[in-house]
């Protein structure tokens, strides 16, 4: 994101699910966990919340980035916050 002034949520995935978040090489990331938990299951609260505010950008601030890739790590998000991403910028 260009400039300053405008609104930034730091977003990490990190330890917000269930105790039993695993990855796995193949696999990826899976829970071994009651039916009623899912990755990302809050995601729909967040999108809520961050309605009032529609200029503001999400950083990926979680270790997924790091194994994952940043699009891979940003595509486990809806459309709609997939779409508030900020992209690093190029050197």
């Amino acid at each position: 994101m260009k400039g300053t002034g405008g609104l930034v949520l730091y977003l990490d995935y990190d330890g917000v699910h269930h105790e039993n978040c695993l990855w796995h090489s193949r696999r990826g990331a899976y829970l071994v966990a009651p039916e009623r938990y899912t990755l990302f299951q809050h995601s729909g609260l967040l999108e809520r919340m961050l309605e009032p505010y529609p200029t503001m950008q999400i950083v990926l601030s979680t270790s997924w980035v790091r194994r994952d890739g940043m699009t891979d790590t940003a595509k486990r998000l809806s459309l709609s916050l997939q779409s508030r991403v900020s992209k690093p910028n190029a050197p």
